[in-house]
């Protein structure tokens, strides 16, 4: 969440999502499955976020047909 509200803050002010996470402290940059950063993406105001989940592979973001093992994600289509 706090991610998520930085990146809309910057999205607000130079009409663009940031072009990385690496301004972010680690506190909230890191994916707490893998402890490496979260996988982002960003084209304009569009933009991705993910985390690879417990499983520890990375899907694009998408939660496995059980449900038992969710990935953490967000992204914006629209602003």
């Amino acid at each position: 969440l706090s991610m998520h509200a930085n990146i809309l803050a910057t999205i607000r002010i130079t009409k663009k999502a940031p072009a990385s996470l690496s301004t972010m402290p680690d506190s909230v940059r890191l994916d707490p499955f893998t402890g490496q950063s979260f996988v982002y993406s960003a084209n304009g105001f569009i933009y991705r976020l993910y985390s690879v989940g417990i499983d520890g592979q990375d899907d694009g973001g998408d939660t496995d047909e059980s449900y038992m093992a969710p990935d953490l994600r967000i992204e914006t289509h629209e602003f």
